[in-house]
């Protein structure tokens, strides 16, 4: 139970959480927590540089409710497939 509410943590409040629970997945060695940290980071730099016109603020709002629909899924314990960042991220948790 705990380990599924800090999967939903990360993409509570973006890349801080994500960073912040990175640190602490490689520190325990948690590859699920690692991978949906590393997507939450993802999903906010693109959410924040998405949100630097004023224009794309709004999908900017959308990745964010997106991204607390992934940590929705991840806490339900079902797979999360997003095009391109699923894929980085798990490349980037076997080097970890």
């Amino acid at each position: 139970m705990k380990e599924k509410f800090w999967l939903f943590v990360t993409y509570l409040f973006g890349a801080l959480s994500g960073i912040i629970l990175l640190i602490y997945g490689i520190s325990i060695k948690d590859k699920e927590l690692k991978k949906n940290s590393i997507i939450s980071i993802t999903l906010s730099v693109i959410g924040s540089l998405l949100a630097l016109t004023y224009i794309l603020t709004i999908i900017s709002l959308l990745i964010y409710l997106y991204g607390l629909y992934v940590g929705y899924k991840a806490y339900s314990g079902k797979p999360i497939v997003i095009p391109y960042i699923s894929e980085f991220a798990e490349k980037l948790t076997e080097t970890f």
